[in-house]
């Protein structure tokens, strides 16, 4: 009994000398399209699918809403060959209504214009930002898993998106880091066959679709 009670004295002491591990917390600033009234469809880099996720947040009208990941897949078909694509999507909390975009089932061809729509961070402030760009050709990624643009994309701008003629058509994942002024996005066939029939648009204009999303993850 008497050395049972000096162990229990010892275990407290240690716990409550020992210096606290410490912890940072990493916050990633992304972007993701609603297409539906709860849910958006964002890359696996915003909701860190492969690490330790603490918080999710979606930013609706400058309020941060809790949300989180409700699905996220990583497809491989050969990685060495870039073979792959990484999609996530994200359930808001249900008081919440989110404005959504129909996302179209196409690929698009090479030299055909489209507008870059997301929520882009200026020190404290968010605010929408648009941009035109292009389809151009690169042999990075096969065709049937991503396409590129010829611009290079602000922070935090992965998973906008890309629309044409008002309509989603795809979604940005990354800048090229071999080429400048080149990035990368998933068509809408590949984000249709993700999201299945759950698509459930609200709105046609592209820019109130289109959400900033902040994750949090505690790295020691």
């Amino acid at each position: 009994m008497k050395h049972t009670i000096i162990l229990i004295i010892c275990i407290l002491a240690t716990a409550i000398f020992a210096e606290p591990e410490k912890h940072n917390i990493n916050k990633i600033y992304g972007n993701g399209i609603a297409f539906s009234e709860h849910l958006l469809v964002t890359t696996g880099y915003v909701a860190r699918h492969t690490e330790q996720l603490d918080s999710i947040v979606v930013m609706v009208n400058n309020k941060p809403i809790i949300a989180r990941v409700e699905h996220s897949i990583d497809t491989v078909f050969d990685k060495s060959k870039n073979e792959y694509f990484t999609v996530a999507i994200v359930q808001i909390d249900n008081s919440v209504s989110l404005n959504a975009c129909k996302i179209e089932d196409r690929v698009l061809k090479e030299g055909e214009p489209v507008t870059v729509t997301g929520i882009h961070q200026y020190d404290s402030k968010i605010q929408p930002k648009s941009f035109p760009a292009k389809v151009v050709a690169d042999s990075t990624f096969p065709n049937y898993v991503a396409s590129a643009l010829n611009v290079a994309l602000p922070g935090g701008f992965s998973g906008a998106a890309i629309s044409s003629h008002g309509k989603v058509i795809g979604m940005t994942f990354g800048n090229s880091s071999r080429k400048e002024n080149v990035s990368f996005f998933y068509d809408g066939e590949l984000l249709t066959h993700y999201i299945l029939k759950q698509n459930r648009p609200t709105t046609t204009d592209v820019s109130k679709c289109t959400y900033q999303v902040r994750s949090y993850v505690t790295v020691k």
